[in-house]
């Protein structure tokens, strides 16, 4: 590169709705690698810091060499690469800061290692149009609808990566490189008038704008986050 960073953070973290996160994407037996990766990256930047979740107990995380470590917590944006390099180590005048995720880094420990470069990952394909919520393993770059499977009727919105970052797309298109979740919406929704005004029993609010937020959201409201997670275990 032209330029060399102050600083690389290596994120284990992943807050965003439904992605997946290093005990999905990780393995125990991928420490190796991230310890390969690590040491590849100490040779670009002066400081190398991964940020892991608070308390974990991922035995690829533990015992890290020749890197910080930091714990983090709570909900999204918690988890983005670009808010802890803000918290941790803010660029100083014209001076970079690199990041990238965990996963990605044992992959490319696995090519400094074994000098092969590994063709399958798991995504997760989500969302309230998709027939089956769950972790696929497949080849790299696989089409969108082979990893979510069966879909719901109706007019569908196709979202490869982050619902919150990620690109809408056509669902007949593959899913990008960095992206590691699928997910599938609807077209359009539905609105209620005067919705605000409604006690609205069935829908859950986060800012306890409804009734039903003081009742618990419910098990219908959960149900492809509780899929996605019975899958993950």
């Amino acid at each position: 590169p032209d330029a060399a960073p102050q600083a690389i953070v290596v994120s284990a973290t992943e807050t965003g709705p439904l992605m997946p996160g290093a005990q999905v994407l990780i393995g125990a037996e991928d420490k190796p690698f991230l310890e390969a990766g690590l040491k590849a990256l100490s040779k670009l930047a002066p400081a190398v810091h991964v940020t892991v979740p608070r308390g974990t107990n991922h035995p690829a995380l533990q015992g890290l060499a020749g890197v910080q470590v930091h714990g983090f917590s709570g909900p999204h944006p918690a988890g983005d690469p670009s808010v802890q390099v803000n918290l941790l180590c803010p660029p100083k005048g014209t001076g970079q800061v690199w990041y990238c995720k965990a996963w990605d880094v044992v992959e490319m420990g696995k090519v400094l290692t074994t000098g092969e470069f590994p063709g399958e990952r798991v995504y997760a394909a989500v969302g309230v149009g998709a027939s089956t919520p769950r972790f696929v393993k497949t080849t790299m770059g696989a089409p969108l609808a082979h990893i979510v499977g069966g879909t719901k009727e109706g007019e569908l919105r196709w979202i490869r990566g982050s619902v919150l970052t990620g690109e809408a797309v056509d669902g007949d298109r593959w899913v990008s490189h960095f992206s590691r979740g699928v997910h599938v919406l609807p077209g359009e929704v539905e609105s209620l008038l005067f919705g605000w005004a409604l006690p609205s029993f069935g829908l859950w609010s986060f800012h306890r704008a409804f009734l039903k937020a003081f009742t618990g959201p419910g098990e219908e409201v959960f149900e492809d986050r509780d899929k996605s997670i019975a899958a993950q275990n």
